[in-house]
């Protein structure tokens, strides 16, 4: 018996595979192919189109988050015993202020800018004292869904939109290159 075989055998496979083989649940993803929706954007278009997406995405999550933690406070009765919206915001703001999250430029609401899913109304019902907690939760629970379904549905869009990029890559390697900083200086190399 080869040295091989010897150690498939004791890693417990069977002799006929190499220990070396791929697992053979993995799946090799197919290449991205162009889709004629995204023709009319230039390179440059479709990597915009991507930040304004990754915008978005920070958008929602951000009033996503918000509305989770206003539920949260809701379910636990805090809201009763001294916990304030304003105290909220600072330990949002804090620990988002905190976050490693890179691809998030921006996650406050565009100043003037709508709130998403009508987040503010429903902010301010706990506000008003008219709105029974079980009515509150029920609304946030609501704009939650609707909130985590529109993430849901940019980061499709985002895949779709990088897929495209991905396929002009393929088909053009050198246009990589028009994404990289310009040159800084003439003795500046990459």
């Amino acid at each position: 018996m080869a040295a091989h075989d010897t150690t498939a055998i004791q890693a417990g496979l069977p002799e006929s595979v190499p220990h070396d083989a791929p697992p053979r649940n993995r799946r090799r993803r197919e290449a991205p192919a162009r889709d004629l929706a995204y023709d009319h954007l230039s390179l440059s278009g479709l990597r915009e189109l991507r930040r304004e997406l990754w915008s978005e995405e920070g958008r929602v999550s951000y009033w996503r988050r918000i509305l989770q933690a206003k539920l949260d406070l809701i379910v636990d009765g805090a809201t009763r015993s001294g916990a304030t919206t304003d105290a909220l915001s600072r330990i949002l703001n804090g620990h988002l202020g905190r976050s490693r999250r890179s691809g998030l430029t921006q996650i406050q609401p565009v100043e003037g800018g709508e709130p998403i899913a009508d987040v503010e109304r429903l902010w301010n019902m706990l506000a008003d004292g008219d709105t029974e907690p079980k009515e509150l939760v029920e609304a946030l629970r609501d704009a939650e869904t609707v909130l985590s379904r529109r993430r849901a549905e940019i980061h499709q869009e985002i895949d779709r939109v990088t897929g495209q990029l991905i396929a002009r890559y393929r088909e053009n390697p050198a246009l990589v290159f028009s994404a990289l900083p310009a040159r800084v200086g003439a003795g500046h190399r990459f």
